[in-house]
C-alpha cells in the first residue's frame, strides 16, 4: 500500500513539475545552419554545380566557427548550401558573415543568377512539419497542385514568424497545349497564328496560337 501511494506520489509530483521546467536552461543540441540558396534559370545541375554552387563555396570557406557545409544543385536551375556552425555561435552573427561572403562572389556568377538574387537565411536541422496535397480525380492534376502552392501557398507560409524556411517536394511544371487537330487546319500556324500565305509571319490581333502537345 505505501508503494501505491509513493508511486502516485511521484507522478503528480512530475506533472506539477512538467509546467514549471525552465527548458531555456538546457543546452542547444542541434547547431545552428544557415542555408545560401538562389536560380539559375533554365541550367542544368552539372553547369549549377560548375557556374554557381563551387564559385559560392570557395568564398564560405573559413568562417568562424564553421564546422562544415553541405551543397545540393537540382536540375531546375536552384543550388542550396547549408553551412553548420559550432553550437553556442549567434546565427545572426554568422548570418552576417555568411551574407558578406556571398557578396564577394557574386561578380563571378552568371548575371541571370544576380537578377534572380541570392537568400541567405537561418534553418533548422529538422522538419517541424510535413503537409501532403494529393490529385484526386475530377480535380487539378499533380502539376496544377505543385504550381498553385508555388504561386499561393510557399509566400505565406514563410511569412508567419518562426518559420526559417519552406521546402516544396514533387514540384513541377504545368504544360499547356492544345488538340492537335487545332493546328492541322490550313488557316493556323504553329507560330504565328491565323494568316494567309502570303501574309508576312507577324502576330495578329485575332490570330489563334495554337502549340502542339508533343
Amino acid at each position: 500500500m505505501f508503494a501505491w501511494v509513493l508511486a502516485i506520489l511521484i507522478t503528480l509530483g512530475g506533472v506539477l513539475a512538467l509546467t514549471r521546467l525552465p527548458a531555456e536552461a538546457y543546452p542547444e543540441i542541434a547547431p545552428p545552419q544557415v542555408a545560401v540558396t538562389t536560380t539559375y534559370p533554365g541550367a542544368s545541375a552539372a553547369t549549377v554545380e560548375a557556374t554557381v554552387t563551387q564559385v559560392i563555396e570557395q568564398q564560405l570557406t573559413g568562417l568562424d566557427h564553421l564546422l562544415y557545409f553541405t551543397s545540393q544543385s537540382a536540375s531546375d536551375g536552384s543550388a542550396t548550401i547549408t553551412l553548420t556552425f559550432q553550437n553556442g555561435t549567434s546565427v545572426d552573427i554568422a548570418s552576417v558573415q555568411a551574407q558578406n561572403r556571398v557578396t564577394l562572389a557574386q561578380p563571378r556568377l552568371p548575371t541571370e543568377v544576380n537578377q534572380q538574387g541570392i537568400r541567405i537565411a537561418k534553418v533548422s536541422a529538422g522538419f517541424l512539419g510535413a503537409i501532403g496535397l494529393r490529385a484526386v480525380p475530377g480535380g487539378p492534376s499533380a502539376p496544377e497542385l505543385n504550381n498553385l502552392v508555388a504561386s499561393r501557398v510557399l509566400d505565406q507560409v514563410q511569412r508567419i514568424p518562426g518559420v526559417g524556411t519552406v521546402v516544396q517536394f514533387g514540384s513541377g511544371s504545368m504544360p499547356t497545349s492544345c488538340a492537335p487537330t487545332a493546328c492541322r487546319q490550313p488557316a493556323c500556324s504553329p507560330r504565328y497564328g491565323r494568316r494567309t500565305p502570303s501574309s508576312p509571319p507577324a502576330p495578329s490581333a485575332h490570330s489563334r496560337p495554337c502549340r502542339i502537345r508533343p
